[in-house]
Parts: C-alpha cells; structure tokens; sequence
C-alpha cells in the first residue's frame, strides 16, 4: 500500500525522468553513432529505433500525467 502523497511523488519523479533521461541520452547516442566507424546503414537503423524510443516516452509521460490527474481528484488516500 501507498499514500496518495507519495504515489505522486514518485510518479512526479517518473515524469522528471521521462522528459530528461531518455532525452538526452539519445541525443548523445545519436551523435556518437552519427561519428563513429558504424555502417551507415546500421547507424540509420540505430538512430530511427532511438527516435522511435524519444517519441514513445512522449507518449509515458502523457499516460503518467493523465494518471496524476486522475488519483490527484481521487478522494482515495490509499493505493
């Protein structure tokens, strides 16, 4: 079980997460594949699954603040 309070809190964190980690990281990995000794061919297919993993968190962080919505109008003090 966990309180309302704390429940946000971590899902506040899930968010914070969301829109700097993945974010970052990937335009980090991006760069390093775009300058390393990949194959072209390769290093595209990396880039496209790391947009692919950037607009999916877009994605989470819209399910998570839908979520926080909904428990924050929630009389329920417990989950």
């Amino acid at each position: 079980m966990i309180e309302k309070k704390e429940l946000l809190k971590k899902l506040g964190d899930s968010i914070k997460t969301e829109e700097s980690l993945v974010a970052i990281y990937s335009d980090h990995l991006k760069n390093a594949i775009t300058y390393s000794a990949i194959k072209k061919a390769m290093a595209a297919e990396i880039i496209e699954n790391l947009e692919k993993l950037k607009n999916d968190c877009v994605g989470h962080k819209m399910m998570i603040k839908s979520l926080v919505d909904s428990i924050s109008k929630s009389e329920k003090n417990v989950y």
